[in-house]
């Protein structure tokens, strides 16, 4: 696969793991006296802070990817492919979970309850925009690992020579054809 349509297709992905991050993962409702009362919804990255830094590095790493040399392109996308491998073994564990115990506080501002003396009758609904989320960051992660595997065929980037220096003037030609030549330059 060309240099150009990878990361293409890797810039679609990071932007669609990003949005779909950013939309409402958990809803949180409560059923007091029998009744289901929605509290509110949370977005992945209000659930889970860290992963607005996490998927920020992708960005960077797409560009770095683009502009360096085979060494760190092979670096960038060995450390991108752990680090997305990493948040998504994280992500899926605490999604399936529902883990969240980073909502401790606006829970407790919403039902007056403290997490500490349990809330029994707060129930979690997991949005599909998480499990979005979890596709899309694996196929990123995917994308990573090919980048590594398939950079080395990509085209080197041409050395840039050295321009002559505008200082130094070519000889003036004596004779009539030399200086008509130099009349077209």
């Amino acid at each position: 696969m060309t240099k150009g349509r990878l990361l293409t297709i890797w810039i679609a992905f990071a932007i669609f793991a990003y949005v779909s991050a950013s939309q409402d993962w958990f809803t949180l409702s409560m059923s007091p006296e029998g009744k289901t009362v929605k509290l509110a919804s949370y977005d992945g990255l209000t659930t889970y802070s860290s992963l607005s830094a996490a998927l920020m590095l992708n960005f960077a790493g797409i560009l770095a990817v683009a502009f360096v040399g085979t060494i760190g392109r092979k670096i960038t996308a060995g450390v991108l492919a752990l680090s997305n491998l990493g948040v998504l073994i994280w992500s899926t564990s605490r999604i399936a979970t529902q883990d969240i115990s980073g909502l401790a506080k606006q829970v407790e501002q919403m039902t007056g309850i403290a997490a500490a003396h349990g809330i029994k009758d707060v129930s979690v609904a997991t949005q599909a925009n998480a499990y979005w989320f979890i596709a899309a960051l694996a196929i990123t992660t995917l994308i990573n690992i090919l980048v590594l595997v398939t950079e080395r065929r990509w085209p080197r980037r041409t050395a840039k020579t050295e321009m002559p220096s505008k200082d130094v003037k070519a000889a003036e030609p004596k004779d009539s054809i030399g200086i008509w030549d130099s009349q077209r330059r």
